[in-house]
């Protein structure tokens, strides 16, 4: 993919027309890729890195998972 560096994580935020439409980690926009490049277990609010030897996007369960509980800490302190 172009422009795109080799492990650069994007998190999917929804799924479009065939394409999944994914917000840039260190947030600097959204981009879309076709959804047949990137892992079929990733859903939205995965996170995902590129692989620039498969071209694809990897599905990442362990920074799905920090992210998860980083937004269920964050949810918690807004409802004490």
């Amino acid at each position: 993919m172009d422009g795109i560096k080799n492990g650069a994580a994007f998190i999917i935020d929804r799924f479009e027309d065939g394409f999944a439409v994914c917000e840039r980690t260190e947030g600097t926009g959204y981009i879309n890729i076709p959804r047949e490049l990137i892992d079929a277990d990733a859903g939205e609010g995965a996170v995902v890195a590129y692989d620039e030897k498969s071209g694809r996007l990897r599905y990442d369960a362990g920074a799905t998972e920090a992210r998860a509980e980083q937004m269920r800490a964050l949810a918690s302190k807004l409802w004490k």
